[in-house]
């Protein structure tokens, strides 16, 4: 059975195949420690060639030390396949 997050991947696996993606150039990570009034987070992903692409990334508690496991620098270059990985990932922090 098809689940959205499936669909999401095949859609960039086929994108992959079919275009030269251009490497990742810095992702924007949302607020570590959100405030308690917010409705959600999002973070952004920019890539080499300009394009950018806002990320939902509420997470609640799983929020909380995402800036201490993950430093934005450390995706630049990826390629955005590579990103992808974390999103097909079953850690919530991760996705």
């Amino acid at each position: 059975m098809s689940t959205i997050k499936s669909e999401l991947i095949r859609l960039a696996e086929l994108a992959d195949r079919k275009f030269t993606l251009p490497r990742i150039r810095q992702v924007f990570m949302p607020e570590p420690q959100p405030a308690t009034d917010k409705d959600s987070e999002f973070g952004i992903v920019v890539l080499e060639d300009g394009s950018a692409g806002l990320y939902y990334a509420w997470m609640g508690d799983a929020q909380s030390g995402m800036n201490e496991r993950y430093v934005d620098v450390d995706f630049a270059g990826l390629h955005p396949m590579e990103l992808v990985q974390y999103f097909n990932s079953e850690h919530e922090a991760d996705r």
